[in-house]
């Protein structure tokens, strides 16, 4: 159980611009409420957050047992990353007329292209000690 223990699943953008615009977007601007928060991340694990429980207790009882538990480990990275992509399908609020006339489209979130946010999400499980052990 050893090499289970220190395995997480993580879910979020490893693009670093990615991850910026996702971070403002989370957060809200610094000039006024330009943009508006339209969080992404939080929502979308709450939706889940029985099913993760559930996948929670089914990863201990491989890991107890002596199985192999990255299967179990992979379908609660994309559990929660579809329901992330769900919160980003339904945030709120819509786009200001402004930011729809240059867009071309009413889409929080969602860029013309490049869409990194929407492009970059991605799910992954990691040892966050691995490379640190001699």
């Amino acid at each position: 159980m050893s090499a289970l223990d220190r395995r997480e699943v993580r879910v979020g953008w490893r693009d670093e611009d990615a991850a910026r615009i996702a971070f403002i977007n989370d957060q809200g601007g610094n000039r006024g409420n330009n943009p508006p928060a339209r969080p992404v991340i939080g929502p979308g694990v709450a939706a889940v957050a029985d099913e993760i429980r559930r996948g929670q207790a089914r990863v201990l009882v491989r890991a107890m047992r002596g199985e192999d538990a990255a299967g179990e480990l992979e379908a609660l990275g994309a559990l929660v990353e579809e329901s992330v992509r769900q919160a980003i399908r339904e945030v709120a609020p819509p786009n200001a007329p402004s930011t729809i006339a240059r867009k071309g489209f009413d889409g929080p979130l969602r860029g013309a292209d490049p869409d990194r946010i929407w492009e970059h999400l991605e799910h992954w499980t990691e040892d966050p000690l691995e490379g640190l052990r001699r």
